[in-house]
């Protein structure tokens, strides 16, 4: 039986175009494809005829041979052609297999196969072939950009030192040739690495820089650069241009204008960065589809899978769907992210009332040096400690001065000042809608709407508080996050409930009830409302909501039977019952049923 020469063992035919052109792409045949095809020991060994092929392939249509078997190797430039049409495909493994076997590859092509190895989980073999392809260039330019993406990839590393040496080497060669689209690396990474310099100074050379990568073509230079401008002008206020430059990057990244997907790849988590700024949830939303395309195109994926799983739990998260979340959140095992994944697992078991598990998850964050104080702050107010969360609150935001920062603090800082402190809420609710505003994030709006009525129904204004509610209401709607709306529409029940209108409160608290029995959210512990006198039973005073709690445990209705008739949620009704027994002074229902018989209240 015929064999294949060792270099042509995984494709025996290796390059078929259909016919005619334009329609022209790359084929590829395996050795198995054509020993099912022309049988195990008549495998030919002349170069094959279209017929043959299109028997193989019948679903490519009339296709005309190039290199076939039987003549060894191919030659490089037919094996590079072959390669490059996989990887443009999506099939980065075949793709590099090809690359691998062919000998003497030139530089560029020397960049392709460490760009693919990369992808596919292999950093080592991605440096050594950058650096085997910075030697071979002979256009310092092309050399100098070179020597930047290996800074830049070392330095995504952790790799300080490695990334400064080809930082210099690229400085070297620009300074020695003049400006090329190395320059736009080489002062966007000083940017970077210079925190003494002023945001306005930083945006000026910024905006220089990005100039730069324009003037020279570059487009994953002007994609990078302009995250980079982009970022820092949302940081001062201009969120409108900073949103341009993140679309225009993205639009880039998403539309296969970059040069690989490795740096649509660096775009869309500096996208990501942006839009946690701004707190914009329909850019993540949109972009983070974009990157699933790109992974659904190519599951070869291995580069960047923790960080690519934290943006998805991320969303997934503040969606409600906090399965899927901690799902994402279990297959990230990167160091430098373990911070951030263990504090978004402390955002969800504290949503889901699992307080204990919440703390210790907070704390593992902390040790990984992430700033927890939002959290941690949220979590003791949902276990009613409003003193510690506003001690915790000041504390944090007196250290900060940057607005991008502050807001993540304000509306838990709101809800921690507005019992003792209603002047203090005041201000702090003013600044979260100030930010809001400027920033223009419908997200931020809705939480200054609800903050807002925190801060009105703590100053005795019941019918301003419900304006602000209901005004939350309909932005965390539009948002599509669940647990936000529920919290606002429990918000808005205590403010109906404040001016007497008992029917809309019910209303209000039933869809907060709904909303939180989908998701598994455990709502805040609404006060109990007193409209009337209440009832003494002895000596026990009894509000008018205990007493509909009680007749209905002396009529022998379960918790859950309570809740959905007074249209509570199963925790209120759970403490409710566990108010009664220890005012009336007994240890069961059953004693409490009684007691309510003696008073006739059944």
């Amino acid at each position: 039986m015929l064999r294949p020469p060792m270099r042509c063992r995984t494709f025996m035919v290796l390059d078929f175009i259909r016919v005619p052109p334009p329609a022209a792409r790359t084929i590829t045949v395996s050795w198995s494809a054509m020993c099912r095809a022309y049988g195990e020991g008549a495998v030919p060994a002349v170069r094959a005829n279209p017929a043959q092929v299109s028997a193989i392939l019948p679903a490519v249509g009339d296709v005309r041979a190039l290199w076939g078997v039987g003549e060894g190797p191919p030659p490089a430039d037919v094996g590079v052609a072959t390669a490059r049409s996989l990887a443009e495909d999506g099939r980065w493994r075949e793709a590099h297999t090809a690359l691998a076997a062919i000998p003497g590859l030139e530089a560029a092509d020397l960049e392709l196969r460490g760009t693919l190895a990369y992808l596919l989980g292999d950093a080592r073999s991605y440096f050594e072939d950058l650096a085997a392809a910075f030697t071979s260039y002979d256009d310092p330019a092309r050399a100098a950009r070179c020597a930047c993406w290996l800074g830049i990839m070392h330095l995504i590393r952790g790799e300080a030192g490695h990334s400064a040496g080809w930082m210099a080497s690229a400085r070297r060669l620009v300074d020695e040739h003049g400006e090329s689209a190395a320059s736009a690396y080489l002062e966007v990474m000083a940017i970077l690495g210079d925190e003494s310099a002023g945001r306005d100074q930083a945006i000026a050379i910024a905006r220089v820089v990005n100039d730069i990568a324009r003037r020279h073509g570059d487009e994953d230079a002007t994609a990078l650069t302009g995250q980079t401008l982009g970022q820092l002008l949302i940081r001062t206020g201009s969120a409108d241009e900073g949103r341009r430059l993140m679309d225009e990057a993205m639009v880039s990244a998403s539309s296969r204008q970059l040069s690989s997907p490795l740096v649509e790849i660096l775009v869309y988590l500096a996208v990501m960065a942006g839009c946690r700024l701004l707190m914009d949830l329909g850019r993540a939303r949109e972009w983070t589809t974009a990157v699933n395309r790109l992974r659904a195109r190519s599951p070869e994926l291995t580069a960047f899978a923790g960080v690519l799983a934290q943006c998805r739990a991320e969303l997934h998260q503040v969606s409600g769907e906090w399965e899927a979340a901690l799902a994402e959140l279990d297959t990230v095992t990167d160091r430098p992210l373990l911070g951030e994944v263990a504090y978004l697992r402390g955002e969800i078991l504290r949503r889901q009332g699992d307080y204990d598990d919440a703390a210790a998850a907070y704390a593992q964050a902390a040790a990984a040096g992430r700033d927890t104080a939002a959290g941690v702050a949220a979590l003791h107010l949902a276990k009613g400690e409003p003193a510690i969360a506003r001690a915790l609150t000041a504390r944090s935001l007196a250290e900060l001065t940057d607005a991008c920062d502050r807001v993540v603090l304000l509306p838990v800082a709101v809800a921690a000042a507005a019992p003792t402190s209603v002047s203090d809420a005041a201000v702090l609710a003013a600044e979260l809608e100030q930010i809001a505003n400027l920033l223009d994030s419908p997200l931020l709006q809705a939480r200054a709407h609800q903050a807002a009525g925190v801060v009105a129904l703590a100053q005795g204004d019941p019918a301003s508080a419900v304006v602000r509610f209901r005004q939350g209401c309909i932005a965390f709607g539009a948002l599509a996050v669940p647990a936000e709306l529920a919290t606002c529409h429990a918000d808005a029940a205590a403010a109906y409930r404040a001016q007497g209108d008992d029917a809309l409160a019910d209303l209000e608290l039933a869809a907060a009830v709904a909303l939180a029995d989908r998701i598994g959210l455990r709502l805040p512990e609404q006060p109990s409302p007193e409209p009337g006198p209440g009832t003494t039973i002895g000596t026990a005073r009894l509000s008018t909501r205990e007493v509909d709690v009680l007749r209905r445990v002396a009529a022998g209705a379960t918790n859950r039977e309570i809740a959905d008739e007074l249209v509570l949620s199963p925790r209120t009704v759970d403490r409710h019952v566990s108010n009664i027994l220890t005012k009336l002074g007994v240890s069961t229902r059953a004693a409490a049923a009684s007691v309510a018989t003696e008073h006739g209240l059944v």
